[in-house]
């Protein structure tokens, strides 16, 4: 941990999702080249523009990146500035939370109180300065609360194609930012629906960007999902060993 002025500061990491096939964006986007490795709004393709922001908060040291193991090749060219070690290729696509508990499991070994941030590797980010802020509300609110955070998006029109936080009350303010609980969460709703929580004015629109500390994800992962916890404690004692490949093949 860094002290800085005689307080303890938590380490800061970003763990990227590259894993997805991007069929949405399909016939662009293709099972060998997905969506997040298109360079669709400049020089710099999807994950490269997600790992520059992850910059603006973390050094490079603490920058991870999951994917398939099918895109090595790919991440390579898109991300030089990462460290292959930083790199974790899973042998399958298991979704959300497989690859955040193994990603988890990886940090708890550097600081299992380390803050991490959750980020997708196919947003496009308008207004970069207040993305960062907003990040920064966040990981100054899980620095000091065991909570699992979100950020959510101010919706602009019934989009069916979004998941939406219903908010609840408000828990306070970090950095002028509000903090609210959330009171559910409701995937890709009909049009009808989307059009009510709009007119509701307490939805916003998921933007699946998480901050928590390691040890709090693992824990709720304990929790809510044991079969996947089982798992990933079978592979936790071949980390940096040269069995944990074939470990997590299995």
């Amino acid at each position: 941990m860094e002290v800085n002025g005689g307080k303890k500061q938590l380490p800061v990491f970003a763990v990227i999702m590259a894993g997805g096939a991007g069929t949405r964006f399909w016939p662009k986007s293709r099972l060998k080249n997905p969506k997040q490795f298109l360079k669709l709004l400049g020089k710099a393709s999807l994950l490269g523009d997600t790992v520059r922001r992850a910059l603006m908060l973390v050094e490079p040291k603490h920058c991870f990146v999951l994917t398939h193991k099918q895109y090595q090749d790919q991440v390579n060219e898109s991300i030089p500035e990462i460290s292959p070690h930083n790199i974790i290729f899973e042998p399958a696509n298991r979704d959300t939370a497989s690859c955040v508990g193994l990603a988890a499991l990886k940090l708890s070994r550097l600081d299992p109180e380390g803050i991490m941030m959750i980020l997708p590797s196919d947003h496009y980010i308008g207004h970069e300065t207040a993305f960062k802020k907003t990040l920064e509300s966040a990981i100054a609110f899980a620095e000091k609360h065991d909570c699992l955070m979100t950020l959510g998006i101010k919706p602009e029109s019934p989009q069916t194609g979004y998941g939406y936080i219903c908010c609840g009350e408000i828990l306070g303010w970090e950095k002028g930012y509000p903090v609210y609980r959330v009171k559910r969460f409701t995937e890709k709703p009909d049009q009808g629906t989307a059009r009510h929580f709009l007119k509701q004015g307490n939805y916003l629109w998921n933007s699946g960007i998480f901050v928590w500390k390691v040890s709090t994800i693992l824990r709720e992962i304990e929790k809510h999902l044991p079969p996947l916890f089982e798992k990933l404690m079978k592979i936790e004692p071949y980390l940096d060993t040269k069995e944990e490949k074939a470990m997590i093949e299995k």
